[in-house]
């Protein structure tokens, strides 16, 4: 899973929880035996849903990011 968000106004409701869970169902009656999701480490809400869901930490990447303007 790439993006996972919820507009602001909708947060709190369970939206998160519920679309994590129907992708979750989805890849496994598909035959999916594993699940992959990346997420920011200072998203520390999202991190908690992820936890609550059953999810685990298995590895931290840091990216390096180029930073320009116009």
């Amino acid at each position: 899973i790439q993006n996972l968000g919820v507009i602001p106004q909708f947060r709190n409701l369970g939206l998160g929880a519920n679309l994590l869970y129907r992708a979750m169902v989805g890849f496994r009656d598909a035959g999916c035996s594993r699940l992959s999701l990346e997420v920011t480490a200072h998203n520390e809400s999202a991190i908690r849903l992820y936890e609550k869901m059953g999810l685990s930490i298995q590895r931290v990447v840091f990216k390096v990011a180029d930073l320009w303007t116009i």
